[in-house]
């Protein structure tokens, strides 16, 4: 998935609402997983401060099956001007799997 930001000639008839400094900066969720069952929220955290991304949030996925027990996932929510650091193969140890958060509806019906 694609997101960009846009840079174009604002004397367009199409307006944006910009994001200040005062108001909430966007965000990007993503799922990471297949990490050792041992790491931890601060663990995944402190790894991407240091590689200088911006943690707004970090989660630890519950084990609802037995199968997950083997690995730990996050939910992880960086801000948006880090989002393709996330993305960058090296930063993670070899078989973590990251991709975007996907969510989904709690209404069924």
């Amino acid at each position: 998935m694609w997101i960009i930001h846009g840079t174009g000639d604002v004397t367009s008839s199409l307006k944006a609402v910009s994001y200040s400094s005062e108001k909430k900066q966007p965000t990007r969720h993503f799922f990471v997983g297949r990490l050792n069952p041992e790491t931890n929220e601060e663990d995944v955290s402190k790894h991407l401060e240091d590689a200088g991304i911006s943690v707004k949030y970090c989660r630890l996925l519950k084990k609802k099956e037995k199968w997950q027990e083997k690995f730990s996932a996050f939910k992880v929510v960086v801000d948006y001007a880090h989002e393709d650091l996330i993305f960058e193969a090296g930063l993670w140890p070899e078989g973590t799997d990251v991709r975007d958060w996907v969510f989904s509806s709690s209404r069924r019906g």
